[in-house]
C-alpha cells in the first residue's frame, strides 16, 4: 500500500531449512535474545517492524511482525516465533 515497513533480515543456508521449534502446535522457529535491546528498538520505530529468517538454500523468506504482543520475555531476554506457515518466495512475492 506504499507504507513503509522496516525489517531485520537473518539469512542462513541450513538454520532455517525445517522448522526447529513448535508453538500451540504450529511449526517455526524461535528468534531470542540475551537481552532487551534489539527487541526495545524495533519497537519503538511507531511503524511495522518485521523479522524475516531467510532459507537461503531455497530461497524462502518466513515472516513475523514484531509487536509487543508477540514478544515473550525469558527471564533474561526477549524471543518472538516465527512460523513456518508464513513463507514468502521470489515467485509468490507474498507470504
Amino acid at each position: 500500500m506504499g507504507a513503509p515497513v522496516f525489517m531485520q533480515v537473518k539469512g542462513s543456508p541450513t538454520e532455517y531449512l525445517k522448522p526447529a521449534n513448535k508453538r500451540k502446535g504450529e511449526p517455526g522457529w524461535w528468534f531470542d535474545e540475551s537481552g532487551t535491546y534489539h527487541f526495545d528498538h524495533w519497537l519503538s520505530f511507531g511503524l511495522p517492524y518485521l523479522l524475516v529468517l531467510v532459507d537461503t538454500t531455497n530461497q524462502i523468506a518466513y515472516w513475523a511482525e514484531v509487536t509487543g504482543d508477540a514478544i515473550v520475555s525469558t527471564g533474561k531476554g526477549r524471543k518472538i516465533f516465527v512460523p513456518f506457515t508464513r513463507p514468502s518466495t521470489p515467485a509468490s512475492g507474498r507470504g
